[in-house]
């Protein structure tokens, strides 16, 4: 699993950049599963990758952590 702290980091960087459309995203869901989600998901990925990925973010909409299945 990905650091907690590392989670945490990118939980907040996306607050930041996303606001509302991030925080409605997650509504009515624990805030703790949402980031032992991710924090399943990104396990493995390097700080390096962690922060190529932030700073490529799109504008709009605020991205997920689900698993993107190649083309068939």
């Amino acid at each position: 699993m990905l650091r907690q702290d590392w989670v945490e980091r990118i939980h907040t960087r996306l607050l930041v950049r996303y606001g509302t459309a991030w925080i409605r995203m997650w509504e009515g869901i624990d805030p703790e599963a949402v980031k032992a989600d991710w924090a399943e998901q990104l396990r493995g990925l390097t700080a390096h990758s962690i922060a190529h990925a932030l700073g490529h973010l799109p504008p709009d909409p605020p991205p997920t952590v689900a698993p993107v299945k190649a083309p068939a």
